[in-house]
């Protein structure tokens, strides 16, 4: 006969008290009883003070009225990183009127590859109907440049404020945006400038065997800040994201950004 069988508990020794209690707690660990939330009983819950309820994760993960993939869904005004096709297209003319903020590279390339796909549809439409029509080759080019230009027009400021907001990203400022299209004057511009410059060479040298000359050198030069400005136009928008572009977001207020999550 044990002491624990000897004595009632009021007078039994504390080595006692303790051996029987570490004995009570292993048969309860063994027998899974649910309250415990023991491991062993297989409960995922728990009892402990690190115990986490999986019922107020899940509904501080959910917002109102979102879907299962919101969880990882970037407020609009923040960039969103990853982004695919539809939803950068449905970014873009959200924010056709904002400047201000960040775009991730994802955010302007796949809109970018939307642009040519409408663009190629425009072109398209055109060319079908004008070939329906049974028109002359003229009207038919005239067409498809004209369904070009619309196409243009109506992705203008959508995409200007994606590539200010691109740049922003980088932590650059927005004006960057213009260098193109300023090596672009530039470039005819260079090109009217050598040809007037070799036709007043031409001129006080009394001949004109230097006109065809002047000619190719104000050509290449021209297709030379061409290419450039090609080239200054990608390498602004494929340059990699800088933390530091975060002083160019404007975070809403708390009423605002509860009022687009309710949406």
């Amino acid at each position: 006969m044990t002491e624990s069988n000897m004595f009632p508990p009021e007078k039994r020794s504390p080595a006692s008290l303790s051996a029987s209690s570490t004995s009570s707690e292993s048969s309860t660990a063994l027998s899974g009883d649910p309250v415990s939330g023991d491991s062993v009983s297989g409960d995922p819950y728990g009892t402990g003070p690190y115990a986490a309820n999986p019922y107020v994760t899940y509904a501080q993960s959910q917002r109102v009225g979102a879907t299962a993939s919101d969880a990882r869904r970037p407020a609009l005004w923040e960039p969103w990183y990853g982004i695919g096709f539809r939803a950068a297209t449905v970014r873009m003319f959200r924010k056709t009127f904002v400047f201000h903020g960040r775009a991730s590279r994802g955010e302007y390339w796949w809109a970018w590859l939307f642009g040519m796909l409408v663009q190629a549809v425009c072109i398209a439409i055109a060319s079908v109907a004008m070939l329906w029509a049974g028109v002359g080759t003229a009207v038919w080019d005239d067409a498809g440049t004209v369904a070009q230009l619309v196409c243009w027009l109506l992705l203008f400021l959508p995409d200007l404020s994606l590539s200010v907001r691109r740049l922003h990203d980088e932590n650059l400022r927005g004006w960057w945006v213009i260098l193109p299209t300023a090596l672009q004057l530039g470039a005819f511009a260079a090109f009217f400038a050598v040809l007037f410059v070799g036709g007043m060479i031409d001129g006080y040298a009394g001949g004109d065997d230097g006109s065809l000359q002047v000619t190719v050198v104000a050509t290449l030069t021209m297709l030379g800040m061409l290419l450039l400005a090609l080239l200054a136009s990608v390498l602004l928008m494929i340059l990699p994201s800088d933390s530091r572009g975060a002083r160019f977001d404007r975070p809403p207020a708390v009423s605002d950004t509860a009022r687009e999550e309710a949406r």
